[in-house]
């Protein structure tokens, strides 16, 4: 069974419901209708929603050819130069030194070289890290807690699971870590202090 539908399944199961699907390619029954339906949006969400390791890339983009921004018909000042959006990235990632900002399905820029942007982009499902899959399940049987045949009661119980599962994810190191920045004087910090010796 795909991972799709095992994730969804799984998800069934925290829910206490009977019914199993079985594709989510050619859904029959309306449970199966209704997972071909949210899976692929909460997956997408939940790649976008946090800076999962397995899901980083980097792209070099290459400006798109003779277009400049006037082209597009929009005014962005300093930012001239148009570059497709890769066709996997889900997020770019801006960092303080970037120097282009997202417009729609592009990336804008003021430098007509090469862009290297890092974000998160779309990964086959055999990829998934299985710290991200019990995130997905948790989000999928919370957005499944009022279907007819749940217990009553389930959503609390659901909503707290993915909230644990997204604390586990990130005290497991699943997720990338932004460079952190100090308040004062560095040699108030003696580890700081340490390594610049």
């Amino acid at each position: 069974m795909a991972v799709a539908e095992t994730l969804c399944n799984l998800a069934l199961a925290k829910l206490v419901h009977k019914d199993r699907i079985n594709s989510l390619a050619a859904p029959a029954l309306p449970l199966e209708r209704h997972f071909a339906l949210i899976y692929p949006h909460y997956r997408d969400a939940e790649l976008s929603r946090h800076p999962w390791r397995f899901a980083n890339a980097r792209w070099e983009l290459v400006q798109r050819e003779g277009t400049t921004l006037e082209l597009c018909h929009c005014s962005c000042p300093g930012y001239s130069y148009v570059y497709d959006f890769p066709g996997d990235m889900l997020k770019p990632k801006r960092n303080d030194c970037s120097d282009w900002i997202v417009m729609g399905r592009s990336i804008v820029s003021m430098t007509p070289d090469a862009v290297i942007v890092e974000g998160t982009r779309r990964v086959e499902e055999a990829l998934f890290d299985p710290l991200f899959c019990d995130v997905m399940v948790w989000r999928l049987a919370r957005e499944t807690a009022d279907w007819p045949g749940v217990t009553e009661g389930k959503r609390v119980e659901m909503a707290r699971g993915y909230d644990e599962a997204v604390t586990t994810a990130q005290r497991e190191n699943a997720f990338l870590r932004e460079p952190q920045t100090t308040e004062g004087q560095d040699t108030l910090f003696s580890w700081i202090a340490a390594r610049a010796v």
